[in-house]
């Protein structure tokens, strides 16, 4: 008996659904780009629980017959690719005729469609590869698709999945993505019965990208020059090097309307800032055209990296644009401060002097502030209190003005002012120090000094 044997139509859609649907977010993904595919200028998304518990994507397209809708759930049916040569010049997001029956063999499927100029639409449903017969349906024109309780078959992948808000935010990033690839298309999309945007489709790609963005990054987009190359084209927007990120995550590159990561472009987007710190990433949206004979799509599972036949000409064209878009916002920022007016150099006059005694007058409020009596000077006294006389209050002190200090002599002992009775030392210098609480009464009253040598203890009365 062979050991080798054929596997059957459901496992074998299972066994491609581990490539093709990794995550709710590749079903979104695979969805996503049926939709504009099919010609659609809106598309609605809705998600529960993450996108594990359902996942409904609405578009206004063409629509399919009874048969196209039968056909789209089996494997390799596409009508993307007729010949071999249309496989090395791919003008559509999807092509392979893999997505719906993978993605049906692990959920719970239902496709809602009809043509725009058919009087009845049609609804089929599959569960977990098990196809129902189709049925007629009043449904709107264009394709509604519902996939829930995703990996319910499979229970070994639904438990590498993530937290519900963790899958929701990857859903949000490929739609987004979508939504900067397509200006010209509507997007909405929600969460959980919330809506969390609703992009109005627009010509104006500045417009759509303040629409996902905040207003800062919005103002501060610097357009791309557009660069010809040979067999491409380069435009977009930069931002600036305050802009940087720790994470690519502020790159967004589109190569044909087909979101990709490719090392290729990441370094010569680098290379055309001139070199960047270490541990940050510039952040731009970059979008370029290539020939479709002169790029591979069909070298990742997913679709998201590329193989460019002419790598050379793709780096030089992206660094060119780079580097003249950011050497013309130099100059024009350069023109920019030469153009402000410089102020006068001679310093501002200072305001008149007023009388002795009298604040200065304002206009504008010289009425809530009269100007101020004037002050007399007290009268000099002659005659200084005794050092034996005690000590003066603090009105008596006020009223005397006190002439400049004489030398001190080293022989004649006076009081400071406040002091508990301690005479001065030779010098005149006043002794610094502190209270100590010691152990016996004596100690309580005796000061420790920090420098020089400490006076004789008194005792206290």
């Amino acid at each position: 008996m062979p050991s080798i044997h054929v596997m059957s139509p459901t496992l074998a859609s299972q066994v491609a659904a581990g490539e093709v649907v990794e995550r709710p977010a590749s079903v979104v993904k695979e969805l996503v780009e049926n939709s504009l595919d099919a010609g659609a200028r809106s598309v609605r998304v809705e998600i529960r629980r993450g996108g594990v518990g359902l996942i409904k994507v609405t578009d206004d397209g063409c629509g399919m017959s009874r048969e196209d809708a039968c056909l789209c759930a089996k494997r390799h049916a596409t009508s993307k690719l007729s010949s071999l040569e249309d496989l090395f010049e791919i003008t559509h997001l999807g092509f392979r005729g893999e997505a719906i029956p993978s993605i049906a063999s692990v959920s719970r499927f239902k496709l809602c469609t009809r043509q725009q100029q058919a009087l009845e639409g049609w609804e089929v449903r599959i569960d977990g590869g098990l196809e129902h017969e189709p049925r007629s349906s009043g449904v709107s024109p264009g394709t509604a698709i519902e996939v829930s309780d995703l990996f319910y078959n499979t229970p070994a992948r639904r438990k590498f999945l993530k937290s519900a808000e963790t899958e929701a935010s990857h859903v949000e990033h490929q739609i987004r993505l979508h939504a900067l690839a397509y200006p010209q298309v509507r997007f909405a999309y929600k969460r959980d019965d919330q809506l969390v945007f609703d992009l109005p489709a627009t010509a104006d790609l500045r417009v759509r990208i303040s629409a996902l963005t905040d207003a800062a990054t919005a103002a501060a987009l610097i357009p791309i020059e557009t660069t010809i190359g040979p067999g491409i084209s380069v435009t977009g927007f930069l931002l600036p090097l305050s802009e940087a990120r720790r994470t690519r995550k502020g790159q967004y590159v589109f190569m044909n309307t087909r979101p990709v990561e490719d090392q290729l472009i990441n370094r010569a987007i680098r290379d055309g800032y001139g070199g960047f710190p270490t541990g940050l990433h510039p952040a731009l949206f970059l979008y370029m055209e290539v020939e479709p004979a002169l790029v591979d799509v069909n070298v990742h599972p997913a679709k998201k990296e590329v193989r460019f036949r002419r790598s050379a000409d793709v780096v030089n064209t992206i660094v060119e644009a780079i580097a003249n878009t950011l050497q013309k916002h130099a100059r024009q920022e350069i023109h920019a401060s030469a153009a402000v007016p410089e102020t006068d150099g001679a310093p501002p006059e200072p305001p008149s002097a007023a009388p002795h005694g009298e604040t200065p007058s304002r206009a504008d409020n010289s009425q809530a502030f009269p100007p101020a009596k004037p002050r007399t000077a007290p009268a000099p006294s002659s005659k200084l209190p005794s050092l034996s006389s005690p000590a003066p209050s603090r009105q008596s002190r006020e009223a005397v003005s006190l002439p400049p200090p004489a030398p001190h002599s080293p022989e004649a002992g006076s009081r400071h002012p406040g002091e508990t009775g301690f005479p001065a030392s030779g010098g005149g210098r006043r002794r610094k120090g502190r209270l100590r609480k010691g152990r016996s009464g004596e100690g309580r009253h005796r000061r420790v000094h920090l420098y020089g040598n400490p006076p004789p203890a008194i005792r206290p009365v």
